[in-house]
């Protein structure tokens, strides 16, 4: 049974101030000398960062400081004149910093006051996800090229970032319009860990994705097995992916959440704005899918023209449980198990009838541009004016495939109905799909998948023709409802 459409001016969410901790700027001191406020007056003699390289993506430490504190990437913010820069430090009262802005060279340098602002989403741990804002300098006499973030001015340099966007510009009125403008998606994923090496699941998450119509992926690598390394390689080769490294001194979920996933997602924001229209927050086991349009650029288009968004930052899509205990789909004919048994979202079909309200477990696409800061299940901040539009699950939801989210399988009790949905892209995932892995295969010595697709020499596996697999794909849609 469908849900009635949400009123669009009922569930259309601005977001609102909400109080968090903030450091005054302070100068530091050094030997009783102080900087001027606009950084002029610098001692020759404090320590230089010649012999430190300037990086982007990797964690850095604050040296002298009282309790831990890392930098990871430094992004020029022209919506608000300041640079911000993406780090980990105590939650509550962090040690105060200030930034060294340098030259290309690194001959000259500038320092600027800076506030701590901690990321909302922290669950009351020792630390936090924070962003470090720093004053820009005035008057100065070179370009900006890196920052150093510092807490005392004799101790040594020990990070070094290069700072982004340093020649984008911002223009409010240039998103007050009807139409999203939308040319690219980009997808932001938590944090991988745990020697995560399933590489079906990643590549049917990519290759569905795909077909879903994302341009790019950002993955924040803590620790993936060989073979998944091998094949997130490849598709960096082939300009799929972005992938960086997360090796964060921090303890998860006892010293700081999950592995520090707030500014993994806050970093992929900055990252992906001004290069991307806009930016999907989802994980390896959820796809927002469409319920009408076959893609989600289509679907923003669809509700660009239905609702007024000119004042949208961002779209929220509401959470599905396809939980994984309950059986495989029971109309898949086993002459095809050999090729299904590969795509989880071909195998579970059978979804919870109550679907999670907007803010609980829900996903959603952005425009990075009008956001300041993300959280895992909704947008924290938006630029002022802007905010969420709730999108009714008439138009699409977020499909999640995971085990009982409480534990045990109590889960399956639960009232569900089967959803067909994601069969309308089986043809072209499966060819895609197989096409991939084969090519991946050869290079990361992958095991053998039980089909092909096309004649082999020395097939293993069943053999199917593509009008097998598209005949097979469009039998399972002859018989397609989204609610029975």
């Amino acid at each position: 049974m469908r849900e009635n459409r949400l009123d669009p001016l009922l569930n259309f969410h601005q977001s609102t101030p909400v109080p968090v901790s903030r450091d005054s700027p302070i100068p530091l001191q050094r030997n009783n000398m102080l900087p001027s406020r606009d950084g002029r007056h610098e001692d020759q003699s404090l320590p230089s960062v010649k012999n430190l390289t300037a990086i982007d993506g990797d964690w850095q430490p604050v040296a002298a400081t009282a309790f831990k504190f890392f930098v990871y990437s430094a992004y020029l913010d022209v919506r608000v004149n300041k640079l911000r820069v993406i780090a980990a430090a105590k939650t509550i009262a962090p040690d105060r910093v200030s930034c060294r802005f340098w030259s290309s060279s690194g001959n000259e340098s500038r320092i600027s006051p800076a506030r701590v602002q901690a990321i909302r989403e922290n669950w009351n741990l020792m630390y936090t996800a924070t962003f470090v804002l720093c004053s820009l300098p005035i008057d100065l006499t070179f370009e900006l090229s890196s920052v150093s973030v510092i807490h005392q001015l004799d101790a040594p340099i020990t990070n070094h970032l290069l700072i982004r966007n340093l020649n984008m510009s911002f223009s409010p009125t240039s998103h007050n319009k009807r139409s999203s403008n939308f040319t690219s998606l980009a997808v932001c994923i938590q944090p991988v860990h745990n020697q995560f090496n399933d590489v079906n699941k990643l590549m049917e998450f990519i290759e569905l994705n795909i077909l879903l119509g994302m341009s790019h992926f950002f993955l924040y690598n803590v620790s993936i097995g060989r073979e998944g390394s091998c094949a997130i390689q490849q598709y960096v080769k082939d300009g799929i992916v972005t992938i960086l490294p997360w090796k964060l001194d921090m303890t998860s979920d006892k010293e700081i959440r999950m592995v520090g996933i707030f500014a993994a997602l806050n970093d992929c924001l900055y990252r992906s704005m001004h290069h991307y229209s806009h930016t999907a927050v989802i994980d390896l086991d959820e796809f927002i899918i469409p319920q009408e349009q076959l893609t989600l650029p289509r679907l923003i288009s669809r509700l660009d023209q239905k609702f007024d968004t000119r004042k949208t930052g961002g779209y929220s899509f509401r959470n599905t449980f396809f939980y994984l205990q309950w059986p495989d789909d029971a109309r898949l004919n086993h002459k095809y198990s050999v090729i299904t048994d590969n795509f989880l979202t071909l195998r579970k079909t059978r979804r919870k009838v109550k679907l999670n309200q907007h803010r609980e477990r829900s996903k959603y696409i952005c425009k990075p541009e009008l956001v300041k800061e993300l959280g895992n299940h909704f947008i924290w901040e938006f630029m002022p004016g802007y905010g969420m539009l709730e999108v009714s699950p008439d138009f699409g939801m977020s499909h999640h495939y995971r085990v009982c989210e409480f534990g045990g399988d109590d889960c399956v009790q639960a009232e569900s109905i089967v959803d067909r949905t994601v069969y309308r892209y089986a043809g072209s995932l499966i060819v895609n799909f197989k096409s991939r892995y084969t090519k991946f295969s050869a290079l990361c010595t992958l095991p053998r998948l039980s089909f092909d697709l096309w004649p082999a020499a020395h097939s293993s596996g069943a053999y199917f023709n593509l009008s097998e697999v598209h005949e097979f794909s469009q039998r399972i849609l002859g018989n397609f409802t989204r609610g029975s």
